[in-house]
C-alpha cells in the first residue's frame, strides 16, 4: 500500500482501520471472559457451550447499540482521524466482522485451542496480503478496496473457526443464568480498562498525529508501529498459552509452579527479550530501505524507539497479564490500562507538537514504563509476589536503545545492552543460576514428553 498508495495514501487506510479498533473497544470489554471461563468450563465438561453464549448475549445487543448510535459517533471519529469521505460503509462493515472474529478467537483459546488461533490469524494476514497483491497485478488498488482486503479474511476465518469449534459448543443457543452472572462480574471491571486501552495504544497517537501533523506523517508511524507490533507478538503469543496453564495447575492444585514462573522465570525472560528486540530490531533496519525508500530513515528512528516500550510491555504479557487473568483481578488491569492511557494522552500533548513522531514514540515509552510499576506494585501488595530482579532486567535494553537513539548507532547500542546484561547476570547470579535451572524444568511443564503420563 505503501509503494502504491504512497504514505499519505497508506495512511488514509490506516485512518479507517484505527476507527473500527476504536470501536471495539466498546463492544470488546467482555471477550477476556470467554476465555478466561472458556478454558474453565473445557476442564470442567470438555466444552465451551455455557460461557460462549453467555458473552454472545453481551456482544450481540452491543454491537446492535453501537450502530444504532452511528449517527452520534460517526461525525465524530471522522473529524478527529479525518477520515476520507464515503467510507462509512465500510468502516462499519469491518467493525462487525474484527467484533465477530475476535469472539471466535477467544472462543479457541477457551477450548485450548491456541494453535489452531494462531495458525487462522496467520492465514488472514497472508490473504489480506495476497487480495492486496492481486488488487495492484489487476491496477485496483485503492483505499476503499484495500480496506474490503481487510474484511473479507475477517469474516472467512470466523467462519473458519465455527468448524474448529464445532465438536465443544452447540449451536441451540443455551443461556445458563450462572456463566451470564460470572461473565458480566469478570468482565464490568474491565469496561474502563478497554476504554483507557483506547487512549494507550497508536489509536490516541494517530488522533494527536492527524492533529498536529499529516496523513503521511500517520503512515510513516504506522509502518513503524506495525513493525513493532509483530516483535510485541512474540510475547502475547507466549502469555496466551500461560492462562490455560495456570488454570490447569489450579485445577490439579498445583499452584506453587505459578509463584516459581512469576517469581524466578520471568526475570530471565525479560532480559531475553530486550536482547532479543535489539537483534530483531537491527536486522530489520537492514531490510525497511529496500521497502520503504525515502521515508525509511524516519521509521527505522521511530521503530527503535518504540522496541523500547515493547521490551517494557514484555514481562506484563509474558507474566502479569495471564496470571492477572488467572486470579480474576481485572481491576489491576484497570489500573494498568487507566495509567497506560493517562501517561500517554499526557505526553503526546507534551512532546507531538514540538518533536512530532519521535515525541509519539517516547510517551509510548513512558506509558509502558509506568502502567508496569504499578502493576508490579499492586501484585506485590495483594499477591506477596516478589519481583526479585526483574525491574534490573530492563536496565540493558534501556541503556541499549537509549545509546542508540541519542547517538544514531543501533550496533554499538547493541554492544552496550550486552555489557549492561552481563554486569545484571553477575550482579544477580545467586539468583539468575538456580532461575535457569528452574526454567530448564518449567519446560517440562509446558511441553512434557509424550511417553510420561
Amino acid at each position: 500500500m505503501t509503494k502504491y498508495l504512497g504514505v499519505d495514501g497508506y495512511g488514509e487506510v490506516v485512518a479507517v482501520i484505527i476507527a473500527t479498533q476504536i470501536l471495539q473497544v466498546l463492544v470488546g470489554w467482555s471477550s477476556a471472559a470467554l476465555a478466561r471461563y472458556g478454558i474453565e468450563e473445557f476442564v470442567e465438561s470438555g466444552s465451551i457451550n455455557k460461557c460462549f453464549w453467555a458473552r454472545a448475549v453481551i456482544l450481540v445487543p452491543s454491537v446492535v447499540l453501537l450502530l444504532l448510535l452511528s449517527f452520534a459517533w460517526l461525525p465524530l471519529l471522522s473529524r478527529w482521524l479525518k477520515l476520507p469521505q464515503d467510507v462509512a460503509w465500510l468502516l462499519i462493515a469491518y467493525f462487525v466482522a474484527a467484533a465477530v472474529w475476535l469472539h471466535f478467537q477467544n472462543a479457541l483459546v477457551g477450548a485450548k485451542m491456541p494453535l489452531v488461533q494462531g495458525a487462522l490469524l496467520a492465514i488472514e494476514r497472508a490473504a489480506i496480503f495476497a487480495i492486496l497483491l492481486l488488487l495492484v497485478f489487476t491496477e485496483t488498488l485503492d483505499t476503499r478496496a484495500a480496506l474490503i482486503a481487510y474484511i473479507i479474511p475477517a469474516l472467512a476465518m470466523a467462519v473458519s473457526a465455527v468448524f474448529f469449534l464445532r465438536q465443544v459448543i452447540s449451536w441451540r443457543i443455551e443461556i445458563d443464568r450462572e456463566w451470564l452472572r460470572r461473565t458480566v462480574t469478570f468482565s464490568l471491571p474491565l469496561i474502563p480498562a478497554f476504554l483507557a486501552i483506547n487512549l494507550s495504544t497508536n489509536y490516541i497517537d494517530a488522533v494527536f498525529i492527524s492533529q498536529y501533523l499529516s496523513h503521511a506523517a500517520l503512515g510513516v508511524y504506522s509502518i513503524a508501529y506495525q513493525f513493532n507490533g509483530m516483535l510485541l507478538q512474540f510475547s502475547v503469543l507466549a502469555g496466551s498459552l500461560l492462562l490455560p496453564l495456570f488454570v490447569t495447575l489450579d485445577a490439579q492444585k498445583d499452584t506453587a509452579k505459578v509463584r516459581i514462573f512469576m517469581e524466578d522465570i520471568l526475570p530471565i525472560l525479560a532480559i531475553s527479550v530486550g536482547i532479543g528486540l535489539m537483534v530483531i530490531v537491527l536486522i530489520t533496519g537492514a531490510v525497511i530501505p529496500f521497502f520503504f525508500g525515502d521515508a525509511s530513515y524516519e521509521i527505522v528512528s521511530i521503530l527503535i524507539i518504540l522496541s523500547l516500550s515493547t521490551a517494557f510491555a514484555a514481562p506484563f504479557m509474558l507474566g502479569y497479564f495471564p496470571y492477572l487473568n488467572f486470579r480474576s483481578a481485572t481491576y489491576v488491569w484497570t489500573a494498568h490500562a487507566v495509567t497506560t492511557a493517562t501517561v500517554n494522552i499526557a505526553v503526546d500533548a507534551l512532546l507531538i507538537p514540538r518533536y512530532g513522531l519521535v515525541g509519539a514514540a517516547w510517551a509510548s515509552v513512558a506509558a509502558q514504563g509506568l502502567a508496569l510499576m504499578v502493576v508490579m506494585i499492586f501484585i506485590h501488595r495483594k499477591f506477596s509476589l516478589k519481583h526479585k530482579w526483574t525491574i534490573p532486567a530492563l536496565i540493558p535494553v534501556s541503556g541499549g536503545i537509549v545509546y542508540a537513539t541519542v547517538y544514531g548507532n543501533l550496533v554499538i547500542g547493541l554492544f552496550v545492552a550486552l555489557a549492561l546484561a552481563a554486569l545484571v547476570l553477575f550482579i544477580f547470579r545467586k539468583s539468575f543460576i538456580p532461575s535457569l535451572s528452574l526454567l530448564i524444568g518449567f519446560r517440562q511443564v509446558l511441553f512434557p514428553r509424550t511417553s510420561e503420563k
